[in-house]
């Protein structure tokens, strides 16, 4: 069952989020940052929504994305910058090693991705992971659902329902199944793009508006 993303989704899908995507930036911050600030105030936030896939209860894969990432996480700071200093004081003492990580992270979020600025596309898929479990040949041929699909559509969806032309996601270089369902949805690379020092696969999508269904014209004798 499709259904939005809330914030009581926090603790299990920052579980899938650690599991499935244990390079990314957020995950980096920690639980504690995913939990209680990104899926607790920044999805508050009108700039970031998202969706979650349950099978029988089990919240199976899910999708975030803002319409303006770069926004997001400048209003998130300004508005809970309180919160997010007690949230990472509490992942430093939680895991002092993760301390340069964070600092990186927290850097990063600052910086404005600089280096994507030229592609003027403020429109990004944040985050989208699949339990394993889920995308399985056996899974498909019981429900006929393919998980990912479906929540990568209503992303896409409801982007073009804010009135979003075109948005952008990043990719590991090597995450090549990655980048091939992507294709499939039309979204081409860009190139290599550099964040917290790595390389990523920068991508880029176009979406046509959402045209209003016309009124059919009034019948005769109508009012």
């Amino acid at each position: 069952m499709l259904r939005p993303l809330s914030p009581s989704d926090g603790p299990a899908v920052a579980a899938i989020q650690i599991s499935e995507l244990g390079g990314s930036m957020v995950v980096q911050l920690g639980r504690h940052f995913l939990e209680d600030f990104y899926y607790g105030r920044l999805l508050a936030l009108e700039l970031m929504g998202g969706y979650v896939y349950e099978v029988e209860g089990v919240v199976a894969g899910f999708i975030t994305f803002s319409s303006d990432s770069t926004r997001l996480f400048h209003e998130g700071l300004r508005k809970h910058f309180s919160l997010l200093c007690w949230v990472m004081a509490r992942q430093v003492l939680w895991s002092p090693t993760h301390l340069k990580a964070i600092w990186r992270s927290v850097w990063f979020l600052l910086e404005q991705h600089r280096e994507e600025e030229g592609l003027g596309v403020d429109a990004e898929m944040l985050s989208f992971a699949v339990l394993p479990a889920y995308r399985t040949p056996e899974f498909y041929r019981a429900t006929r659902v393919r998980v990912s699909h479906v929540l990568f559509r209503a992303a896409l969806a409801r982007l073009q329902e804010l009135g979003v032309r075109e948005f952008k996601l990043c990719t590991g270089p090597t995450n090549t199944v990655a980048q091939n369902f992507f294709r499939q949805h039309g979204v081409e690379v860009v190139g290599p793009v550099r964040r917290l020092g790595k390389q990523e696969v920068l991508m880029r999508g176009d979406l046509k508006p959402v045209c209003p269904v016309p009124e059919p014209p009034p019948s005769q004798g109508s009012v």
